[in-house]
């Protein structure tokens, strides 16, 4: 059995301040703990559960990636018992974001853009 362990993001220095912001924002994870390595980045966590981690890269490297695009990577979804509270953090920070429900199990998606033009999803 396989369970969500965490996403890495590459970001370069100068967007580094924007995505540390938005999660903390929309998802309310904070900056913690980060075992010592050979490259410079932040970890996020959800209470003791380290989700994110974000590799600093240079603008040249940034470049090359952003060149390269996601590959396969279309989005990252998650879940939450608490969809209106999402949707209002969203509207708070004037984060666009498009609604489907599916009407044959009564979920609700809401899709929506990192910093970084990833692209999230959250059902509930």
């Amino acid at each position: 059995m396989l369970s969500f362990n965490h996403f890495n993001l590459r970001v370069p220095v100068h967007r580094l301040d924007a995505v540390l912001n938005f999660y903390g924002q929309v998802f309310d994870w904070r900056e913690g703990f980060r075992p010592l390595s050979n490259s410079d980045g932040r970890w996020l966590y959800q209470g003791d559960l380290p989700l994110v981690h974000l590799s600093i890269v240079s603008e040249a490297e940034a470049e090359q990636l952003a060149a390269r695009g996601s590959g396969y990577l279309d989005h990252l979804a998650f879940h939450t018992d608490t969809m209106a509270a999402l949707k209002a953090r969203l509207d708070k920070f004037s984060i666009e974001y498009s609604e489907v429900k599916l009407e044959r199990t009564g979920l609700t998606q809401v899709f929506f853009f990192d910093p970084m033009g990833l692209r999230l999803e959250v059902n509930g």
